[in-house]
């Protein structure tokens, strides 16, 4: 999966993240920097969930919005 596209838009990397994971917080978002596995961490110590099922969420959210934003 292509992280750039994603990660290279700050505002709409954000707005995605906190989309998707409601439970992190802005300034938890920000600290992230577009950086992928910060977020797998992130989503690990604040949902509880294990290594393997946050990078799953992550490839799943990155497929839908690359998918999303390459729709016209």
């Amino acid at each position: 999966m292509n992280w750039k596209p994603i990660s290279g838009d700050r505002e709409r990397f954000n707005a995605g993240v906190k989309g998707q994971w409601p439970k992190l917080t802005d300034a938890q978002i920000d600290a992230l920097s577009g950086n992928r596995m910060a977020l797998i961490g992130k989503i690990r110590s604040v949902y509880g969930i294990s290594q393997e099922q946050a990078e799953k969420q992550v490839a799943s959210w990155i497929k839908r919005s690359v998918t999303t934003a390459s729709t016209p």
